[in-house]
């Protein structure tokens, strides 16, 4: 299992099933499951991609190839490799540890327009729920006020975090925004929509 192979690097997974649009929203290097030649399911690094290509981390080195070819041996299944918060929680909710909320509401405030206004707090009360939950319906995500993977990957898009591996240059991001409407990125259909709770 790969996953296993992350979790020693302190990174966790998270599987989907969904579109390359999906892919990109969350914008994370990602495992893609595909079938090769003979049909026997196998899986590929997605280490990044643009808007024609993308870049197969594999054992003899990175390999560009066209969306066209990609989407042809994808069977939809991918599992995100994310950077989960310094205190290794991967939901933070109600009852959360007040390091991770602390945390959490740090994050927060780094997202321009936050409606956060005390950031000191390990508390997770109304303000913060009322916080991630006006930030979960503007990212199309399930408004649930629960900072889960979904959340977090996208908190962590939206404050800029440095030091977390994003899948597209801004650039590609940019143009991918400006093609499809400025909202694209931001409410995509299927399980970019589905909430952060188990």
């Amino acid at each position: 299992d790969p996953c296993i192979r992350v979790a020693v690097l302190g990174l966790r997974c998270e599987r989907e099933r969904g579109k390359l649009s999906n892919v990109r929203y969350f914008d994370r290097p990602a495992l893609l499951r595909v079938s090769d030649q003979d049909g026997e399911p196998r899986y590929a690094a997605l280490g990044s991609l643009d808007l024609d290509h993308a870049t197969l981390d594999l054992e003899t080195g990175p390999e560009l190839v066209p969306l066209e070819g990609l989407q042809s041996v994808w069977t939809g299944e991918y599992t995100l490799i994310w950077q989960p918060p310094p205190t290794g929680a991967s939901l933070i909710a109600p009852g959360a540890s007040p390091d991770s909320v602390l945390w959490l509401r740090r994050l927060i405030a780094k997202v321009p327009d936050n409606g956060l206004a005390n950031v000191d707090s390990g508390e997770f009360d109304a303000e913060l729920r009322a916080a991630l939950k006006d930030f979960q319906r503007s990212r199309g995500l399930a408004a649930d006020g629960i900072a889960g993977p979904r959340t977090l990957m996208q908190l962590h898009n939206a404050a800029g975090t440095p030091g977390i591996p994003r899948l597209m240059p801004a650039a590609v991001l940019e143009a991918t925004a400006a093609m499809s409407g400025a909202s694209a990125l931001a409410k995509v259909p299927g399980s970019a929509q589905s909430a952060d709770a188990p």
